[in-house]
């Protein structure tokens, strides 16, 4: 793996998609299980290397949390991470619309694909803030691993 040294300006920002519909899998084998382990670690990552960190999501519970820096920031990202799920209906789009104007140029926003049913406004919405100047970094769940076998060996564990 290589590592970069992070710009001095760089700000990160992750945008979680909990919308029930694209919630793929049961339990903690579903993508918004593995949306949210993946977040926390890039959020430990950040936090190691001082990065200015921002997270995003909109279910039931609303988890809008603006940049910051260090341990407190990233014990603040892990509390609200561990009690957010997966029951919302606003579609990821919007989600992004709303993040992207919290986004100067130059910074990156990490989304996390699963969904197929508004995947076009997805895509058309991160291609806009990719024209703005603002990097992406998708996350893109194979949901063809999210089988029924995988659902019942979790239920069953």
């Amino acid at each position: 793996v290589k590592e970069f040294e992070p710009i001095a300006s760089a700000r990160l920002h992750l945008a979680l998609d909990l919308s029930e519909s694209s919630n793929i899998g049961v339990g903690k084998n579903s993508t918004a299980e593995h949306s949210i382990s993946i977040a926390a670690s890039i959020c430990g990552y950040a936090s190691q290397n001082n990065m200015m960190t921002s997270i995003f999501a909109e279910g039931n519970t609303k988890l809008w949390i603006r940049g910051g820096v260090g341990p407190h920031h990233y014990q603040n990202i892990l509390d609200q991470l561990a009690i957010i799920d997966a029951t919302g209906n606003l579609p990821y789009a919007k989600v992004l619309e709303r993040v992207a104007s919290e986004c100067h140029f130059g910074d990156t926003v990490i989304v996390f694909m699963s969904q197929g049913a508004h995947a076009l406004k997805t895509l058309q919405m991160i291609a806009q803030m990719h024209s703005e100047g603002i990097g992406i970094l998708a996350v893109k769940f194979d949901i063809s691993t999210y089988s029924a076998e995988a659902k019942y060996s979790d239920t069953v564990a």
